[in-house]
Order: structure tokens, then sequence, then C-alpha cells
């Protein structure tokens, strides 16, 4: 059995940002924001269906993705209340420590581009068609 709380120490101490584990398969990474996410749909899918997860920032736009990858679990450092929504909606078991009203961007300053990418959207093949535009978006400016 994994234990949940334990890879959320791991991502603590060696400052990742997502930990995956799916038997004896675990993927890392200390890529900020949805792009890891993304990319791991985009590249290898199966990798992420029926993993156990654990995040250190999760949004609805994360939680969106989550589902669509069909995660097993999720362990948050920190959640966003739509997120909890989002996720608890879809069926998906969860542990987090942090509630947050909502994520910011990463001067603090307002909502994060993906959260309001997604406000509207529940359905997660809808968000993640609109977080690849989103995320196309920032890179070209």
């Amino acid at each position: 059995m994994i234990n949940l709380p334990k890879l959320a120490n791991r991502l603590k101490t060696e400052n990742l940002t997502l930990i995956a584990s799916k038997g004896q398969e675990i993927i890392i990474s200390k890529e900020k924001g949805i792009a890891r996410v993304l990319s791991l749909l985009n590249k290898a899918p199966d990798l992420l269906y029926g993993a156990l997860v654990v995040d250190k920032i999760v949004g609805k736009a994360a939680a969106l993705l989550f589902i669509k990858a069909g995660i097993a679990g999720l362990y948050a450092l920190t959640l966003s209340k739509p997120a909890l929504e989002c996720l608890n909606e879809h069926g998906i078991p969860l542990q987090y420590e942090t509630l947050v009203p909502h994520i910011k961007n990463r001067t603090g300053s307002d909502i994060c581009p993906m959260e309001k990418a997604v406000m509207t959207i529940s359905d997660p093949d809808t968000a993640y068609t609109a977080l690849r535009t989103a995320v196309n978006a920032i890179k070209k400016q």
C-alpha cells in the first residue's frame, strides 16, 4: 500500500512539485504549473491512469486534468475550493493539507490564468482543450 503522507514528505524535502505512483513506477517532477500534467497527458497518457498523485498545488485546472487522466487518488499540499468540489463531484479520493478559496497567479496579484481558463468548465475534455489553448497563448507572449 502506498503511503501518501510519506510521498508528500518526499515532495517537500526534495523540492518537487508532483509525484505520481503506479505500481512500482514513480514519476517525479519539479516543473511548475499545469505544464507537467499537460505534458504527461500529451506524451504518455497511460502513465497517470490509475496512479496515486501527490501535488504541491492543485486548482481546478489541475483537478480537471487529473480527472481526464483517470488518477486513482490525490494528496495535495494546497487545494482550491473549486478543485475540491470538482474532484468530489467526479469521485476522486483525496486528502489535502491546506484549502484555499482559489489559486493565485505567480505574483499573487490575481487568480491564476489557468484557473480563469476553466472557471466555468466542468468537463475534463473541454478543460484539456481550453488549457492547451491558454498555455499556447501564454507561450506566444
